[in-house]
């Protein structure tokens, strides 16, 4: 959806592999709630249907995890969309960017998850995200 991005988790975790699975969850979690977060509902489909492409709990350094949704209209919703639909209908509809904005602040939040586990009593992903959310509004 968005441009890619690339996170090198080793940056943030050495290679302690514990510590690398505990930051791609924490991490992986807030994004999508970050993306959900920016994602307009008018069902909830689009918005139920963000996750990752590998199950957290299957995650294995060195493999890639990704970030998206199957839903044919997230690119319309993502870009946004002027001109005629498949049923003639005129849209000039702009675009929401929850992804573009994810990819913005992912190395932000890859610092903070990384400050997160490296303390003792680190905070839940719901503390976390919402500290995050605060801080991410004001960019």
């Amino acid at each position: 959806m968005a441009d890619d991005f690339e996170l090198d988790i080793a940056k943030w975790t050495g290679e302690n592999n514990d510590r690398a699975k505990l930051f791609v969850v924490m991490f992986c979690v807030n994004l999508i709630r970050y993306i959900q977060n920016k994602t307009p509902v008018l069902t909830g489909r689009l918005r139920a249907s963000i996750q990752t492409t590998t199950p957290l709990g299957d995650w294995e350094p060195g493999q890639d995890i990704t970030i998206g949704t199957n839903v044919d209209y997230a690119r319309r919703i993502e870009y946004g969309f002027v001109g005629k639909d498949k049923l003639g209908r005129l849209y000039d509809q702009k675009g929401v960017g929850m992804f573009a904005a994810a990819a913005a602040i992912a190395p932000g939040l890859a610092d903070l998850v990384a400050k997160a586990i490296s303390d003792t009593g680190a905070p839940g992903p719901e503390d976390l995200l919402e500290g995050f959310l605060e801080a991410a509004e004001l960019l």
